[in-house]
């Protein structure tokens, strides 16, 4: 069993470490541990892939994969909800995978991430317009369409 106070401090320290080390306003860190170890390891993920400052002509990116299709997982997840701000929040992550992993390296997840991505917007559409044409929207048909199609039925 965890010993609550202990637990607690070591997340204080790790959160006071974690303050100390982020500097960048509003930037991206990786941090990992690996399962053998119990050293946490922070990368900033704008020096990592070019963004900073000592930006070279071809960054190496040893964690593009990986962040990459964390990107995808999370974004993934976040369209399951039915809130308009979440699928802005899943887009960008979609397409902050997209620009990551390569698309030689996963083609498939690259082709299902635009699909999604390409689906957020008319998720955004149907929230502005009517059930009428918000339903027409969602079967791919415009609404014009889905109106003739009723009076060639009648």
């Amino acid at each position: 069993r965890f010993d609550p106070k202990v637990v607690e401090e070591y997340c204080g320290s790790v959160l006071h470490w974690l303050k100390d080390q982020c500097t960048t306003e509003a930037g991206s860190y990786l941090l990992i541990r690996e399962k053998a170890s119990n050293m946490l390891k922070l990368y900033d993920l704008a020096e990592l892939y070019g963004q900073g400052e000592e930006a070279t002509a071809q960054p190496e990116r040893p964690f593009a994969y990986s962040v990459g299709m964390m990107c995808f997982r999370m974004g993934d997840r976040l369209l399951g909800s039915g809130t308009a701000e979440q699928q802005v929040e899943a887009r960008g992550l979609l397409l902050k995978g997209v620009e990551m992993v390569e698309a030689d390296q996963a083609p498939e997840i690259i082709a299902s991430a635009h699909e999604k991505i390409a689906n957020t917007y008319l998720f955004h559409e149907e929230g502005s317009q009517d059930d009428t044409s918000g339903a027409a929207a969602s079967s791919g048909a415009s609404p014009d369409r889905s109106e003739k199609k009723k009076k060639k039925k009648k």
